[in-house]
């Protein structure tokens, strides 16, 4: 494994919990399906811009980055899942609790 996709675990393994235990517990399975579905639908808009990004050598890995689908490494996919999965219970949360004060 290299180092970048232990980053990925440890970063999973913080924030996928954390972001479970900031909604409400009456909101969890709502917020957790709406923040699944965000960061997929994130997670495919974004693979686009990765891959033609490294196809026009607007970055580059200088060491293997692991697993890739058509030079995309699965890592940066697995990053920007998580990433949107996480800011996304946030905002539900936040939004509950605006909602809900109202």
């Amino acid at each position: 494994m290299t180092t970048y996709t232990w980053f990925n675990v440890v970063i999973a393994a913080a924030f996928l919990p954390a972001s479970f235990y900031i909604v409400p517990a009456s909101h969890r399975r709502a917020g957790a399906r709406l923040a699944i579905r965000s960061a997929t639908l994130m997670t495919l808009t974004a693979y686009p811009w990765d891959y033609f990004g490294i196809q026009q050598g607007a970055w580059r890995y200088p060491l293997t980055p692991g697993f890739t689908i058509y030079g995309v490494p699965l890592n940066d996919l697995a990053l920007i899942w998580v990433g949107t999965c996480f800011s996304s219970n946030i905002f539900y949360a936040v939004m509950r609790r605006q909602n809900g004060s109202q």
